[in-house]
């Protein structure tokens, strides 16, 4: 079984991007009818958020089709936390890891999206998305 760490990132940033534009990861392939493919995984998470009053928060989505996504919550639903807020002045890289609910062990894909909220966001407001899991000896699917 192997161990990977930080696969499969993706870069970017919100450069214009009006509030409520999502940023997903990379689709990751959890499992299929007869295999679990990944287990123990989690995204690491780097944002700066630089844009007076900008709010980035993050959730996981789950998919059968890498269509249509549907978001996958802890079991008691509990609402999306921040994950960065940009100030006036300054501010510094956030680095989380987000571990990914037991729903999404259930479905074929899985991602991580993060979300700007409040205000238009600029190329100064950054992130990063990637994922690290336990797997039976290959990295991307």
């Amino acid at each position: 079984m192997g161990m990977y760490y930080n696969s499969s990132e993706v870069t970017g940033d919100w450069d214009s991007d009006v509030a409520g534009t999502d940023k997903p990861g990379n689709p990751l392939t959890v499992s299929n009818a007869n295999r679990l493919y990944v287990t123990g995984l989690s995204a690491r998470v780097v944002v700066d958020a630089e844009t007076d009053t900008i709010v980035i928060t993050g959730r996981w989505q789950v998919s059968n089709d890498r269509t249509n996504w549907e978001d996958a919550s802890p079991p008691n639903n509990a609402g999306n936390v921040a994950i960065a807020t940009g100030t006036a002045g300054a501010d510094d890289t956030v680095t989380v890891n987000v571990s990914a609910p037991a729903g999404v062990y259930g479905a074929q894909f899985a991602r991580y999206v993060l979300v700007n909220t409040i205000v238009t966001g600029a190329v100064t407001d950054t992130y990063a998305i990637g994922y690290s899991y336990r797997a039976p000896g290959f990295e991307n699917f």
